[in-house]
């Protein structure tokens, strides 16, 4: 198989040797470069939208913490210790 490439390309006259030589020398370099940027876009946003997750998740937590504390300030009994405690010790 690669005996009937040579074949084929020594038998191409010079203007398409030099024409394919030519887009070979082009498109590789941009073929490789064009997946090396992509790899590192994707790798970019993963790590962006694992921040923005994490940052989402914190404030979601401090949403639902507050919210625990505001409910237990107000519906707690007095004698329940639940006002000089504080809801970290419960977590």
């Amino acid at each position: 198989m690669l005996r009937r490439i040579k074949e084929k390309f020594w038998n191409m006259k010079f203007r398409r040797k030099l024409l394919f030589s030519h887009t070979m020398v082009c498109v590789i370099p941009i073929v490789i470069l064009g997946f090396f940027c992509y790899q590192q876009v994707l790798h970019l946003m993963m790590e962006r939208e694992k921040e923005s997750l994490s940052q989402s998740m914190k404030q979601a937590e401090q949403t639902v913490v507050a919210e625990l504390e505001s409910y237990l300030s107000v519906h707690a009994l007095p004698d329940t210790g639940l006002f000089e405690k504080g809801l970290s010790e419960y977590f």
